[in-house]
C-alpha cells in the first residue's frame, strides 16, 4: 500500500496531497467598478431665500434710490436758486453706497459756464452730517463711468431724508442759459 501525505487548508478547510498542486481558489464573482460619484452642486441661493413659491425673504440687494429736488426741477437758471437741496426718502431701511450724478450745462456765453462744477455740502442722513470734514465735495467725480468712487453713508431708517443740497462754481449768467443735474443713489435694502 503506498503511503500518502495530506496537509489541511485553513482556509477552504480541506485535506489535499501535499505533492500534488494546491486546489485553486473559488473564484468570485466580479461586479463592474462602482463610478465614483459626482461631487453634489452647492444650493442655489436665490431659491433659498423665498417663503414661498414667489414671496422672498427680507435680504440685501442693491436698487436705486432716486432723489428729488426741492427747487426749480433740479435746474439752475438765471436769477433762479443758487442752492438746491436733493432729497431722497427710502421706504424699507436703505444703506446707499454709490452715487450716480449727471451734470448737463446748456451754455450760451457765460465764460466757465460749460466747465462748472456741482459741488455738495453734504450729504445728510437724516440730520447727521456724512463727510468727516466741512467743505464742498465736487459732484463731478461721481459720474456714471467713475470708477471706485464707492462709499457708504450711515443706512437710514424708512422715512428719513437722505439729503445732497448743491451749489454751483460757476451760476449761469445769460438769457436761455441752464445747469441741469440728477442725482441716485445705488445701495442695499437691509432687513
Amino acid at each position: 500500500m503506498a503511503m500518502r501525505v495530506v496537509g489541511y487548508d485553513e482556509e477552504t478547510g480541506t485535506l489535499h496531497d501535499i505533492g500534488a498542486a494546491a486546489p485553486a481558489p473559488p473564484k468570485l464573482a466580479l461586479r463592474p467598478a462602482a463610478k465614483p460619484a459626482a461631487p453634489a452642486l452647492p444650493p442655489v441661493d436665490w431659491r433659498q431665500k423665498r417663503a414661498a413659491n414667489g414671496v422672498y425673504d427680507a435680504q440685501e440687494n442693491m436698487v436705486p434710490l432716486p432723489f428729488v429736488p426741492d427747487a426749480n426741477g433740479g435746474v439752475f437758471v438765471p436769477g433762479g436758486p443758487t442752492l438746491i437741496n436733493w432729497i431722497g426718502k427710502p421706504q424699507r431701511p436703505y444703506r446707499a453706497e454709490r452715487l450716480l450724478v449727471n451734470v448737463a450745462p446748456v451754455v450760451v456765453s457765460t465764460p466757465g459756464l460749460a466747465g462748472t462744477r456741482a459741488l455738495c455740502l453734504g450729504p445728510f442722513v437724516g440730520s447727521d452730517f456724512q463727510p468727516t470734514a466741512r467743505g464742498q465735495i465736487d459732484l463731478g467725480f461721481y459720474t456714471a463711468n467713475a470708477f471706485g468712487v464707492r462709499f457708504a453713508l450711515t443706512a437710514a431708517e424708512p422715512g428719513i431724508e437722505i439729503a445732497f443740497p448743491v451749489n454751483l462754481s460757476v451760476y449761469p449768467g445769460a438769457t436761455g442759459e441752464s445747469v441741469f443735474i440728477s442725482l441716485q443713489m445705488n445701495g442695499a435694502n437691509i432687513a
